[in-house]
């Protein structure tokens, strides 16, 4: 499909922008939407007619994404136009709209709609599920583990604490300006500048450059929201007269925490660690949040038949409920987020369906007694705990998964009456560690009873049910970032972040 029609008109009105002046313009924005930062005057706000609206309200950082990746394809380095107040950035967010609606008004269907509403959550969505500044202490969480740290400090010179003290006090000075001295040291932190230099170099592109690859990944059909976007790999771009500038300070933040994972995955060395890690920091949630009331055990290695298994990463035990943790690194791939279905889009969810049959092929060996667990006719339920959020919540989805799993089950000869009583669900780390926090206030059980076992999903207890026990949520008590952050980032270290 051929969206140009729609699009043409509106690239032609970027061109009249300035470049550098439509980036600080975003850096504006970009500050204001994620961190509340604010604006310059009265004229940066939305008017509708009657009152002054903060742009946070009516825009939206995917939007604000997209503006970004149009403003440096299609801006002039001596446009007369720049985004120095919001009816400006409005005819940028009025051309990605109706763009978008042209795209989507030929290409979704009875057929297809479902996957519509897969990547348009996890474009939009993504960006509220989750306290972004808790991200990144759980990826430190991650990444601080000695052979993963070892791997960053050879690629950058940095380790991972130092890597996310940078990230931190990074986020500080870009409120204050959108530029990057390209020879910023932080000394001040204890980093020598020769380390933390490489570093920012390695996240800094020429503005030809990420022109170019910007374009090269840009697509002109149903998926032309959705492309990859080459500033999360780059968030820092030098312009033509040599200045460094970083428009969206969020892109930095995730290229410098989650965005790690690109810079190591291809390493041999790296996903034995990075598992184990993950599995460390769940068990870690649930041995500091929940009480000593419960059984708690984590994974201990049998043998079937001559072959080790590993079987579940924790189990946690109520009187009533055996409650059997599997945690799950894989995300969903860009181009099964993008498509509209299509092989792609199957084979990540069919790598989902088969995380479910391993735990149910788990739970048969404990009752088969191969392991040293009791259920003690306990109601049995699984958690396959994904580090980053799946939007799978929806009963037409599952019902394809649960069919799939059921027959795959079935040719294995599975006992379906014992399949019958487990209960099964899909969660993020962000979601179960909130669902330790309100689980130790209410009960486990309590909490289960409210869960949606249809669509396998744990929010109607999290976000209906159950939010108001989820404040004060003991941050200090798990990560040890945070202490971190108050011993090397005094006096910069921002407790409200909690």
């Amino acid at each position: 499909m051929n969206i140009f029609d729609t699009y043409k008109p509106f690239r032609n009105r970027i061109k009249k922008y300035d470049l550098e002046k439509s980036l600080i313009g975003i850096w504006r924005y970009a500050n204001h939407i994620i961190d509340n930062e604010p604006l310059p005057s009265h004229s940066w706000y939305f008017y509708n007619g009657y009152t002054y609206i903060p742009p946070r309200d009516v825009v939206f950082p995917w939007q604000l994404e997209i503006a970004l990746k149009e403003i440096v394809l299609n801006c002039n380095e001596n446009g007369d136009v720049s985004i120095d107040k919001f009816p400006n950035l409005g005819t940028i967010l009025d051309g990605i709209s109706k763009t978008i609606r042209a795209v989507d008004s030929t290409s979704l269907n009875q057929s297809n709609i479902f996957n519509g509403v897969f990547r348009i959550l996890h474009q939009q969505i993504v960006w509220q599920a989750g306290i972004p500044f808790r991200s990144m202490l759980r990826y430190y969480e991650i990444f601080k583990h000695p052979d993963i740290s070892a791997l960053l400090f050879e690629k950058y010179g940095l380790d991972a604490t130092d890597i996310f003290l940078i990230a931190q006090l990074l986020q500080i000075y870009l409120k204050r300006e959108p530029y990057i001295v390209p020879n910023k040291g932080f000394t001040e932190i204890g980093i020598p500048k020769d380390r933390s230099n490489n570093l920012l170099h390695a996240l800094t592109s020429n503005i030809d450059n990420t022109r170019a690859c910007i374009k090269k990944h840009q697509e002109y059909n149903d998926s032309w929201a959705y492309t990859k976007n080459y500033l999360r790999e780059f968030p820092l771009i030098k312009l033509k007269n040599g200045k460094v500038i970083c428009p969206f300070p969020y892109l930095l933040h995730k290229r410098l925490t989650e965005g790690l994972y690109y810079d190591l995955v291809e390493n041999p060395s790296f996903p034995n660690p990075y598992g184990n890690s993950y599995e460390n920091h769940i068990f870690k949630v649930i041995s500091k949040i929940l009480p000593s009331s419960y059984e708690i055990k984590k994974e201990t290695p049998y043998i079937v038949k001559k072959s080790q298994k590993h079987g579940f990463d924790a189990l946690i035990g109520s009187e009533n409920t055996c409650l059997l943790i599997e945690c799950k690194t894989y995300r969903a791939p860009l181009l099964a987020k993008a498509s509209l279905g299509g092989e792609e889009f199957k084979k990540a969810i069919t790598r989902l369906s088969d995380a479910v049959i391993q735990a149910y092929n788990n739970v048969k060996d404990i009752v088969d007694g191969h392991t040293s667990w009791s259920l003690s006719d306990r109601k049995i339920v699984i958690f396959i705990i994904t580090l980053e959020p799946w939007f799978l919540d929806g009963t037409d989805m599952f019902f394809g998964m649960d069919s799939a799993i059921e027959t795959k089950l079935g040719l294995k000869n599975f006992d379906m009456t014992l399949y019958s009583t487990i209960d099964y669900y899909i969660c993020s780390a962000d979601q179960f560690e909130k669902f330790c926090h309100i689980a130790s206030k209410v009960g486990l059980d309590n909490f289960l009873q409210k869960t949606d076992k249809k669509s396998h999903s744990i929010n109607n207890a999290l976000d209906g049910e159950y939010s108001s026990h989820g404040k004060n949520f003991p941050s200090t008590t798990i990560f040890e970032l945070v202490d971190k952050f108050k011993e090397r980032l005094n006096p910069y270290f921002d407790g409200t972040q909690f």
